[in-house]
């Protein structure tokens, strides 16, 4: 579900830096450098028009197979990732991780189990799903 009113002025980095510093957000990590903060702010201000830019016009479920994880800390709230089911006409599951929106990183294990779990069971995955992300 597109909140409307999510990337209205972030056209500056002060704007932009306010939303990384999301409490359960971007790692402390990211902020020690300088160059990799130019170019984050960099995509993500392109990012940010790109979004505040988009009309949906036709609701089109695809015939692709979604798994959508999420933080439980996230402040995307659990209505927001149901929304996402009505985008696949075919099999579609959601999976929670505890942290925020990057909560991935530090339980890679977790976040990638799922995803291994059903590449092995699509015809072209198999065996070697597992082995590739192992």
């Amino acid at each position: 579900m597109r909140e409307p009113n999510r990337f209205v002025d972030k056209g500056n980095d002060a704007a932009l830096i306010a939303d990384l510093r999301d409490p359960v957000g971007t790692p402390e990590g990211a902020w020690k450098s300088a160059g990799l903060l130019r170019l984050t702010l960099d995509a993500l201000a392109v990012a940010y028009r790109v979004c505040q830019s988009f009309r949906h016009t036709e609701p089109g479920a695809l015939p692709v197979r979604w798994h959508v994880l999420a933080g439980r800390q996230d402040r995307i709230d659990p209505l927001s990732m149901q929304a996402w089911s009505a985008e696949s006409s075919a099999t579609r599951t959601r999976g929670w991780l505890d942290g925020g929106h990057f909560s991935s990183r530090p339980q890679e294990s977790p976040f990638l189990a799922p995803f291994v779990c059903r590449l092995a069971q699509t015809t072209a995955g198999g065996a070697r799903a597992a082995a590739a992300l192992a």
